[in-house]
């Protein structure tokens, strides 16, 4: 309601959108290892890299691994590189960290952040 000219909201408009905001907030789950969006859990996607390349990495080796080489450089057999299971294996992972980004920050909108970040290279 306008009270002179300034916005007040009834306790009522207060309530409702506490509401909205428990609601979104309850909407967006994230895993224990995850602890709220502070940690990312590759453990699913670890363990489907070790089956598509077929090796024994640990989970702390391929975490890693992951972050100290590009991602294009993990697997140098072509073969493999071009096989559904590899691509559905990097599909996953992509999937999955968009995911986590939309769930960790969901005031920022992940498209227009890789456009920008496109734009900029």
């Amino acid at each position: 309601a306008l009270d002179g000219g300034v916005l007040v909201r009834s306790d009522d408009d207060a309530a409702d959108a506490a509401d909205r905001v428990r609601r979104e907030a309850e909407s967006v789950s994230f895993s224990g290892e995850e602890v709220w969006g502070k940690y990312v859990d590759m453990s699913t996607l670890h363990q489907e890299f070790c089956q598509v390349v077929v090796s024994q990495l640990d989970y702390a080796a391929y975490l890693r691994m992951l972050l100290n080489r590009p991602f294009s450089t993990l697997v140098d057999d072509r073969a493999l590189k071009s096989s559904s299971q590899y691509a559905r294996y990097v599909h996953n992972v992509d999937a999955y960290l968009c995911d986590f980004w939309r769930r960790a920050n969901p005031l920022v909108d992940l498209d227009e952040a890789l456009q920008d970040q496109r734009q900029q290279q």
